[in-house]
């Protein structure tokens, strides 16, 4: 697997969206629900192309 490192560290997210089904907390690793509102941000990998994450609203992740 490819290391990862945030693109936007200290920086709020894009935005608040759905995430797809099946999608994981990226600080928690919890299921997302269908309907739960999550930050989305991009992050960048070494050796790949950047990728979008999911994460819970700030005071709903349980991690």
């Amino acid at each position: 697997m490819a290391s990862q490192t945030r693109s936007n560290a200290g920086a709020k997210s894009e935005y608040l969206t759905y995430a797809p089904t099946g999608e994981r907390c990226s600080n928690c690793d919890g299921p997302i629900g269908s309907l739960e509102q999550v930050h989305r941000d991009i992050v960048a990998r070494i050796g790949a192309p950047p990728t979008v994450v999911y994460r819970h609203r700030e005071n709903e992740c349980p991690k």
